[in-house]
């Protein structure tokens, strides 16, 4: 049990070192296999009390054998302690492989924090205009938009205007209008601009080239 106990101390440590946060737990691919890891963990910890009663179960029962008339009584209680013991036993070995393989995911997966901190990048694709799209980071609270136009071809293309705004359908939020800043010729940012809630924000921009002609484009932006 001490064994045990420092195992899963550690763990929780370690894990905890890795997500860093609630939100981090529940909306990443780590957070989530961890969460199996110490499930399963702890099926198989109550597997092996099991199999642990079992075991003293069934050096018990030769005790009940000096009595001379419940014998066979005995012996089949000795048979059954030994079937479950089998049991429990295999099923803990099924739920420890299931462990190391979860384990062996949570080694390749990218941990929790900076899965939950990484920028969502895109590319709105027009006739007249490319509008590449990094919002820094994707989840919800203050994040940075940086957009940056460019022509078909690939060259930067300054426009006369730029403006952007948001909404989140499902909670029936927007339209929010972003400020947006002109760093330079061909990139336009928002920084510090709220996003409020979790989910798939649609956001929609427009370009405006001349005094008549305008490129308008739409794109949805999962934030965690």
């Amino acid at each position: 049990m001490a064994a045990v106990a420092t195992i899963l101390v550690t763990g929780l440590f370690q894990g905890w070192r890795e997500v860093g946060s609630k939100d981090a737990l529940t909306t990443t691919t780590y957070g989530r296999l961890l969460l199996v890891k110490f499930v399963l963990f702890g099926v198989m910890v109550g597997l092996g009390g099991l199999s642990r009663r079992w075991v003293h179960a069934r050096y018990r029962v030769p005790a009940l054998r000096l009595s001379p008339g419940p014998g066979a009584a005995a012996h089949d209680q000795d048979s059954e302690t030994v079937a479950r013991l089998r049991r429990t036993v295999g099923a803990e070995t099924v739920v420890a492989v299931v462990v190391l393989a979860v384990t062996s995911l949570l080694v390749a997966a990218e941990p929790a924090r900076s899965a939950l901190s990484r920028p969502y990048s895109t590319e709105l694709v027009t006739d007249d205009l490319l509008i590449d799209v990094t919002v820094d980071p994707a989840k919800a609270g203050p994040s940075d938009f940086h957009f940056y136009t460019l022509t078909p071809e690939g060259a930067v293309a300054d426009v006369a205007e730029f403006t952007a705004r948001l909404r989140l359908p499902a909670a029936d939020v927007g339209p929010l209008a972003l400020k947006i800043d002109k760093v330079a010729p061909g990139h336009y940012s928002a920084y510090g601009s709220e996003l409020p809630l979790r989910g798939s924000w649609e956001l929609e921009v427009v370009a405006r080239l001349t005094e008549i002609d305008q490129v308008r484009a739409t794109t949805t932006i999962p934030v965690r």
